[in-house]
């Protein structure tokens, strides 16, 4: 079995950001609550990348919940799923870990 694994928020920040444009275009045409979502995770993403160390913890638990959130409604959309398994490849599933010791807390 083919299974693509994103292993923390920091994997699924990168992947949104790099495929941002596609991904908006999906979301746009399947679900608009997802936009601002989208935008959300990069941003956390973003957030947890440098910057003072002192406030680390409470940023990477905001990017942790963002990421959590967009992909359960992620995981609600057909046109959303069959996108992100193209983009990666059509892998038979795609598993969303909090971290990479974890388990799965999401599998498409």
């Amino acid at each position: 079995m083919n299974s693509y694994i994103f292993n923390s928020h920091i994997d699924f920040g990168i992947f949104c950001k790099v495929n941002f444009d596609y991904l908006l275009e999906v979301f746009d045409d399947s679900n608009a609550q997802g936009v601002p979502l989208l935008t959300e995770v990069i941003k956390a993403y973003e957030n947890t990348q440098g910057g003072c160390p002192c406030s680390l913890k409470k940023r990477t638990a905001t990017a942790v919940e963002s990421y959590k959130k967009v992909t359960n409604l992620m995981s609600s959309n057909e046109a959303l799923k069959s996108a992100i398994k193209e983009l990666l490849a059509d892998p038979d599933s795609v598993d969303f870990k909090e971290n990479a010791d974890g388990i799965s807390f999401l599998t498409f």
